[in-house]
């Protein structure tokens, strides 16, 4: 899945770029590109997040991943190997309130939001910071 998402992201950012490339060779106010392509990107974000919400069950998927994890460790030699158990003893994976009580899951999401906070920083302000350089370097 990670994979897919990877693949489908860097997808996206190339419709991106070529759509604003053909908007920048065609179309003259700057106004009239920036409305454009945002119009066509949130159209096709919408198209395909409902497309996603539609035919994509994720009950089915669930169970399928559940059965080939079983297979995995059948075929590995742990197949016969128990669940590890929840906080009620019960056998199965966590349950929410299971991940709300520890405290690795609050280090990992601080961790990860603050590298998300620097990667869209960064993203955001390259293209800001190149401008303004390119702008004293060309003739």
């Amino acid at each position: 899945m990670v994979v897919n998402r990877n693949g489908f992201t860097y997808g996206a950012n190339i419709f991106v770029l070529s759509l604003s490339l053909v908007l920048f060779l065609t179309v003259s106010a700057q106004a009239s590109q920036f409305r454009i392509m945002a119009a066509v990107c949130v159209a096709l974000g919408t198209a395909t997040s409902l497309f996603y919400v539609i035919k994509i069950k994720e009950a089915p998927l669930s169970k399928i991943a559940t059965e080939r994890e079983d297979l995995y460790q059948k075929a590995i030699g742990r197949g016969n190997a128990p669940k590890p158990a929840n906080s009620d003893g019960k056998a199965g994976g966590k349950t929410a309130g299971d991940w709300l009580k520890e405290t690795q899951f609050y280090l990992f999401g601080l961790v990860y939001m603050f590298a998300r906070v620097s990667l869209n920083t960064t993203a955001t302000m390259m293209p800001l910071y190149l401008s303004e350089v390119t702008v004293f370097i060309a003739p």
